[in-house]
């Protein structure tokens, strides 16, 4: 067997895969959609969660109103920066990433699973993604109707 022939091969291979990801894709469609749902609404919890959380603490903590933490919005607006802007600014950095990585991951296992076990284990780790953020988004929200209702 000479290169032409490996390359030949492999070539088959990768079609063969193609056409085999594609198939499972087809079987399960409501599935994947499902799961494409979820990530969604995943994403959004988690940011309706960050930003419930930073209104209340910001506003119980500093009755002077809002401080912006991206120093470059600061100075645009005119609005004044916090005092640790740095590091929050740099902790939304890490998390940006973070959120990107995962968000990575899912698109690349959403489009190259073949097998029910895998396609399986990435529904099971979405939907405790889910559960775990939304019970996150839900405590939140709760948190604020009582701030906002009592004041405190």
């Amino acid at each position: 067997m000479d290169f032409k022939d490996v390359k030949i091969l492999e070539a088959e291979l990768e079609d063969a895969k193609r056409v085999a990801r594609r198939e499972f894709r087809e079987r399960f469609h409501e599935k994947f959609r499902f799961m494409d749902l979820l990530v969604v609404i995943v994403v959004l919890f988690n940011f309706g969660a960050v930003t419930m959380t930073n209104y209340v603490v910001d506003t119980i903590n500093s009755p002077g109103g809002f401080r912006e933490v991206n120093p470059t919005s600061a100075t645009i607006y005119g609005v004044a920066e916090h005092p640790k802007a740095m590091v929050l600014f740099g902790a939304f950095k890490i998390w940006t990433a973070m959120w990107s990585v995962l968000i990575i991951l899912y698109v690349y296992f959403r489009f190259n699973v073949m097998r029910e076990e895998t396609f399986y284990t990435t529904m099971s780790f979405i939907s405790a993604y889910f559960i775990v953020l939304g019970l996150d988004f839900f405590n939140d929200f709760g948190h604020l109707i009582y701030h906002q209702l009592f004041m405190v």
